[in-house]
């Protein structure tokens, strides 16, 4: 957790495009290429928000999600 927490932390301060394997609420897991915005703690949950160019909007991922 905290290899991930220090390399997206590095990333939103130098403006890096990050790619991940994200797995979906449905158990689905797809590739993405993201823009990290923010890291934030909420309700026992880190959650990034970012950029996702293969959405195409502004999305929070799960770090639980993340692979």
């Amino acid at each position: 957790m905290n290899q991930h927490l220090s390399l997206l932390q590095t990333a939103i301060s130098s403006f890096q495009v990050i790619s991940l394997k994200y797995k979906s609420g449905q158990g689905v897991i797809s590739e993405r290429e993201i823009e990290p915005l923010a890291i934030y703690f909420e309700q026992g949950e880190w959650k990034l928000v970012a950029y996702c160019r293969l959405r195409k909007e502004h999305r929070t991922f799960l770090f639980s999600r993340i692979h």
